[in-house]
């Protein structure tokens, strides 16, 4: 409730469009819908993630307690304690935002500044 009245009070004057995800929320979101044992950036860039799809990742991995996720591998190293709440975060955007699916971007934040700003430019 706490990061959903956040985005609200913030963005609440956004428009709706698309949105570009990035960092290691979205990009290991995606690994596991596509159970890529291997992280592979070529696949992952560019690719499409639905809401609905994270919903059920954070169900099933909200039962599985930390030590365990931590245990079987669930996740990359040093993402099992912050994935959850990243994608907490990734979904009430993804809500404020009113859309149903976002593009993952394995490049980061540079990336989408200087194509924005070729965008504006050109």
């Amino acid at each position: 409730q706490h990061i959903r009245q956040l985005f609200k009070d913030q963005y609440h004057n956004l428009e709706p469009g698309h949105l570009v995800a990035i960092g290691g929320t979205p990009t290991s979101a995606y690994c596991i819908t596509q159970n890529l044992a291997d992280y592979d950036p070529e696949r992952v860039e560019g690719s499409v993630i639905h809401r609905k799809l994270l919903q059920n990742i954070f169900e099933r991995l909200a039962q599985i307690p930390l030590a365990e996720r931590i245990r079987q591998k669930l996740l990359p190293p040093g993402r099992a304690d912050v994935f959850l709440g990243g994608l907490l975060i990734l979904m009430e955007v993804m809500d404020v935002l009113n859309i149903e699916e976002s593009r993952v971007s394995d490049r980061g934040l540079r990336y989408g500044v200087l194509e924005e700003l070729a965008l504006d430019l050109g």
